[in-house]
């Protein structure tokens, strides 16, 4: 089983100006959240681990969850709000965010939360914001710092400005996570935002002396490129008509982390021993996948058979 770990929150949209109200459309979000589902959609079996709110909120987060096949009970129920994220259109047609997530539920992690029999679990992933709040993103780390060595272990940064504008503030928590990570999959436009000045080929390359394994650099259109000690394999995108790309990276980290789990892919057998060719399919599958997420309005993660059909 892979225990996913981090944020769980609402996206609400604000639609029609009805005066005195406005209408508002909320989803279920979450980039941790999402790569959840997508692999309860790939068949494999996975638990979420976050703080959630005892709210209605809370309880439809979970009640999504539980629908998809996903193992709930490792949820930690908290007496705090849920997060939103609160999205508006400018007068020139721009989304506009607002992030309210002060003391929320999946800010609340603590290490008592923490699943008692971690050996049930072959892999773990973590990321997006939940690795920069706290107490969760201590709690998340000493979690990783642990288990590093006996499981595979996953990490996908996410940048997320409007919940930590402080970039210095996610760079330090990259630098205190890689070192307990496999696999790493970051997109070029997160790397562009923590280095600037330096080439996300640079950085993905310079990231595999800090303990990851395997690093795979999402480039949107441009596909993937996944980086080895001793390898570089790259994926070219594909063609399609794009509805929006919400949830392609998430998408992206689920087929890694399903296929690698397939295979029995693990800590004690190395990903850095990936051959080119079996490295090369892994890669062709989850840019496939991501791309047909693509033509699919929000983060709609297709099944195992979409993508087997797909590819």
């Amino acid at each position: 089983m892979i225990l996913v770990c981090g944020d769980a929150l609402f996206d609400v949209f604000i639609g029609e100006d009805r005066g005195r109200s406005l209408s508002l459309d909320a989803h279920i979000g979450g980039s941790p959240y999402n790569v959840a589902i997508g692999l309860a959609r790939q068949e494999a079996a996975c638990a979420f681990l976050s703080g959630l709110s005892k709210d209605a909120l809370g309880r439809k987060l979970s009640a999504c969850l539980s629908a998809e096949g996903v193992n709930t009970s490792h949820i930690a129920w908290k007496d705090a709000a849920c997060s939103l994220s609160i999205v508006g259109l400018g007068d020139d047609g721009s989304a506009e965010y607002v992030f309210y997530g002060e003391g929320a539920a999946d800010r609340s992690l603590e290490v008592s939360d923490l699943p008692a029999n971690m050996d049930q679990f072959t892999a773990i992933h973590v990321g997006s914001y939940a690795m920069v709040v706290e107490p969760t993103g201590s709690t998340l780390l000493s979690t990783l710092q642990q288990e590093k060595g006996k499981r595979l272990i996953s990490f996908d940064p996410n940048i997320r400005t409007n919940v930590e504008p402080d970039l210095d503030v996610w760079r330090n928590r990259v630098n205190q996570t890689l070192p307990c990570t496999d696999l790493v999959k970051v997109s070029d436009e997160d790397l562009q935002l923590l280095y600037p000045d330096s080439s996300a080929e640079d950085v993905a390359r310079k990231w595999l002396d800090l303990g990851p394994d395997i690093v795979v650099l999402s480039q949107g259109a441009q596909g993937a490129t996944a980086y080895t000690a001793k390898l570089e394999v790259h994926s070219p995108g594909i063609n399609v008509e794009v509805a929006d790309t919400v949830g392609a990276g998430d998408t992206m980290q689920s087929v890694l982390l399903q296929q690698l789990n397939r295979f029995k892919v693990s800590e004690e057998n190395a990903l850095g021993t990936l051959d080119e060719h079996t490295l090369s399919l892994l890669l062709k599958r989850a840019v496939a996948a991501a791309a047909l997420t693509c033509t699919r309005r929000g983060a709609d993660l297709p099944t195992l058979d979409q993508i087997d059909a797909f590819v």
